[in-house]
C-alpha cells in the first residue's frame, strides 16, 4: 500500500500505549478533599407566618357538604343526556367498549 497514514501507524516500533494501566487511590489513600458545602440549618431558614385558620394549608378546612351537592347536582344535569342517548346504549352494545361502566 502506498497510502502514507497506513505507513506511518504500521512503521513506528515503539508501542505508544502504556505497560500498566493507572489504577486510582483507594479511599484511605485519596487527599483529602475539601470539607463540602454546609447545609443550611434550621435557624438559617425564613420564618413564614402561619396560614390563616379554615385554610386548606392548615389542615382543617371545613368540608362544604352544600356545595360538593350542588356539584353533583349540575354534573347530572349537564351529562345526563349524554349519558342517556349515547353512552350507556354504546357500553350495552359495543364489546370494545364494555369497560365503559367500570370507568
Amino acid at each position: 500500500m502506498n497510502d502514507p497514514t497506513h505507513q506511518t501507524l504500521t512503521e513506528g516500533t515503539e508501542n505508544p500505549l502504556p505497560k500498566t494501566i493507572p489504577v486510582p487511590p483507594s479511599e484511605s489513600e485519596a487527599q483529602p478533599q475539601a470539607d463540602p458545602p454546609e447545609t443550611t440549618r434550621e435557624s438559617d431558614k425564613p420564618v413564614l407566618p402561619p396560614p390563616p385558620s379554615g385554610s386548606f394549608a392548615a389542615g382543617n378546612a371545613p368540608l362544604n357538604i352544600p356545595m360538593l351537592i350542588a356539584i353533583g347536582v349540575l354534573f347530572v344535569a349537564v351529562y345526563a343526556t349524554t349519558f342517556a342517548k349515547f353512552l350507556i346504549p354504546r357500553w350495552n352494545n359495543d364489546p370494545a367498549a364494555q369497560h365503559g361502566w367500570l370507568i
